[in-house]
């Protein structure tokens, strides 16, 4: 068998025969030039030469033939996948099977983790500190709604900020908002009845609380404007999502912010562009028109939470999550 046919054999798979035909064929051809008797002009310079040639071709030929039918380069990596935004949110909905106030604790079976599939079906726990926003009815009647009228069995949500990965098992995800589904706030009192000597005014429109969760596209402190890409609704229609919302505050909107400028207050100023926000109204039923500014009685921005209930712009009770 010559070299060109073993190298036909060796395209076509026969790698490893081929290999030790080469090894065989290189060693025989130097025993021919440098130890074999001088005969048919094989001790002649020239014979040793053809004979150099021709165990030197085999060689060549094989490392070519490795780079064609060889072991293949591996192919290009993909480039690694993106990380989630810092400022997105994920949330965890199942039924509270545990529940610490005094130390701030939550435990969830999960049923539905949209961002985080291996977390259904587990027990997960969520910390709760002044900066969270619960969204609960006064079970206790205590005149507070906070993690003690979270009631074991519950059906909840909670939010956190979207790690770079996913959260290994085991891990305490702090939590950015809880919603209890079971106990929600209540809608707010209908005024108190006026004395019958005096006109009865007109019945108010029924209200009740809507969050809206979104990127801000935009915000004018001056204005007291702030235009936010709605990513997830709460209470309100889902004609909102993926459409771009103005909010208009005043005197009264409660914030829970970072003091990003230092001034000493917490404020729209201290919001920007692309931070992800919680936006709590008091809507009219019906719905309002599409495209009219809705008053915000809160603005939560999750991107840059206030480090202690005290790093807020009022002592007003804050409005729910998403109650209905």
């Amino acid at each position: 068998m010559g070299p060109g046919r073993a190298a036909a054999n060796d395209h076509t798979g026969g790698r490893m025969l081929i290999r030790r035909w080469h090894r065989c064929a290189v060693a025989v051809a130097v025993i021919a030039a440098l130890g074999a008797p001088a005969s048919a002009g094989a001790a002649s310079p020239a014979g040793r030469r053809e004979a150099a040639r021709h165990a030197t071709r085999g060689r060549g030929h094989r490392h070519r033939t490795a780079g064609r039918g060889g072991a293949k380069p591996a192919p290009p990596t993909s480039p690694p996948p993106t990380a989630p935004s810092p400022t997105a949110r994920w949330d965890f909905a199942g039924t509270v099977q545990g529940v610490d106030a005094q130390a701030g604790t939550v435990d969830i079976a999960v049923a539905e983790a949209p961002n985080d599939h291996a977390a259904v079906g587990t027990d997960q726990r969520f910390s709760v500190s002044a900066a969270t926003t619960i969204a609960v009815a006064d079970v206790n009647g205590d005149g507070v709604e906070n993690l003690a009228d979270v009631h074991v069995g519950d059906r909840a949500v909670a939010f956190i900020l979207a790690p770079s990965s996913a959260p290994a098992a085991g891990t305490t995800l702090a939590a950015v908002a809880l919603y209890d589904e079971t106990s929600p706030p209540p809608k707010p009192a209908p005024p108190a009845p006026t004395p019958p000597s005096s006109p009865t005014p007109p019945t108010p429109p029924a209200s009740t609380y809507w969050a809206f969760d979104g990127t801000v596209a935009s915000v004018n402190p001056g204005a007291g404007t702030v235009v936010v890409t709605i990513g997830q609704v709460y209470g309100a229609p889902s004609s909102y999502v993926g459409e771009q919302q103005q909010f208009t505050v005043t005197s009264s909107t409660r914030y829970k912010v970072a003091d990003v400028n230092g001034d000493g207050a917490h404020n729209l100023a201290d919001v920007s562009v692309g931070d992800s926000v919680g936006v709590y109204v008091l809507a009219p039923d019906p719905a309002p028109a599409a495209g009219s500014p809705l008053a915000a009685i809160e603005v939560s921005d999750f991107a840059k939470p206030p480090t202690s209930a005290s790093s807020t712009s009022s002592t007003a009770t804050p409005p729910p999550v998403g109650a209905s």
